[in-house]
């Protein structure tokens, strides 16, 4: 069978409309909570102990953004009401993504674990466009924040099957699930974390004349003995995230045995190699970067987007790559391993090389 690569470029960042630093989301977020809260000055106290002592430091995450304003978060939401704004702001996404001069890719994947919708917005934008005979649509949803991996996965699939253009969009507004009305640790932690991204990029079997990434392997594993500790789910109100304080020590311990698979199945070392690493948290880049024995270097851009935007879910990864894409620092030759973990608990790898 003739071997197809699968080349990654054209990123487009799409800045969502809010931005605020670190140290402005923990006062608001405080704020919040002690409106839900509504309770005496002695129990809002002991709110804000634990939220000096849980969630995540200004030295970690400078700054992140969101999609929706304070006034939207200061008014209880259901999740109808959450849903048709993630549909509206997603199908203007994809109109400012697509312009009238655009050409279609023969296929469209979506990617989001935060809103859906059906039809989807990628599916209005191909039926706005008059597209319906050329783009096909996938919806890669409900996977988290791993789910920019097993995108590559179904892209690269879809280049055996002869795909010229594959186009990917991840479109993840964390914060219209935002609820202080949860005041659990867990909780805490989360809200102080996450924040929206939403990228475009196009996956291609032909080599592009413009800087790329050259996808070598993809490969994935389910954690055992770890379903309870990631979850997604639906509740009346919205997307209910749970982030137990243990995934980063199952991470830690499972972490080497992965790579070791990772190089085998790539037929190469890959300990000199640049290492995207979700930032799920802080501590999942240090006890990564400590197990692996990886230097700052190597890790740098992991931690300059957590850094810069937070964790953004799916969008995170491709965030942090096209960093790498663009640095003169990562020279064009350089391996690039890709890793993220997801509800199951799953753990997931791309190798990668700068062209």
């Amino acid at each position: 069978m003739q071997e197809h690569h699968l080349y990654l470029s054209q990123f487009k960042i799409v800045d969502p409309p809010f931005s605020y630093s670190q140290q402005q989301g923990l006062a608001h977020l405080a704020d919040l909570h002690f409106r839900a809260l509504n309770q005496s000055e002695k129990e809002c106290a002991h709110l804000k102990q634990r939220m000096e002592r849980v969630c995540c430091k200004p030295d970690k995450i400078s700054s992140r953004q969101t999609t929706v304003n304070e006034q939207w978060l200061q008014t209880p939401k259901h999740f109808g009401d959450r849903t048709k704004y993630y549909q509206i702001f997603v199908e203007e996404i994809f109109g400012h993504l697509y312009p009238n001069a655009s050409n279609p890719p023969d296929e469209l994947i979506h990617v989001t674990c935060t809103g859906y919708t059906s039809p989807s917005g990628a599916q209005k934008l191909v039926l706005k466009k008059g597209w319906e005979q050329k783009t096909q649509v996938t919806h890669a949803y409900h996977m988290g924040c791993m789910a920019a991996l097993p995108a590559l996965r179904i892209a690269s699939g879809y280049a055996r099957l002869g795909k010229q253009k594959i186009d990917v969009v991840h479109t993840e507004l964390c914060s219209v699930h935002l609820n202080p009305a949860l005041h659990s640790d867990e909780q805490l932690v989360a809200q102080s974390l996450f924040g929206d991204g939403l990228v475009k990029y196009t996956c291609s079997i032909e080599k592009p004349s413009s800087p790329s990434l050259r996808l070598i392997h993809v490969y994935e594993e389910l954690i055992p003995q770890t379903d309870e500790l990631m979850k997604w789910e639906c509740e009346e109100w919205g997307l209910k995230m749970t982030l137990h304080k243990e995934i980063p020590v199952k991470i830690a311990r499972t972490v080497n045995g992965f790579m070791e698979r990772l190089e085998e199945k790539c037929g190469f070392s890959l300990a000199k190699a640049y290492y995207a690493v979700h930032p799920g948290g802080p501590k999942i880049i240090d006890f990564v970067g400590k197990k692996l024995d990886l230097s700052s270097q190597q890790l740098a851009t992991s931690e300059k987007i957590l850094y810069k935007h937070g964790n953004m879910s799916s969008a995170t990864l491709p965030y942090i790559w096209e960093d790498m894409l663009c640095d003169k620092n990562i020279p064009a030759g350089s391996y690039i391993v890709g890793m993220a973990f997801g509800p199951g608990l799953c753990i997931c790898g791309a190798v990668l090389q700068k062209e």
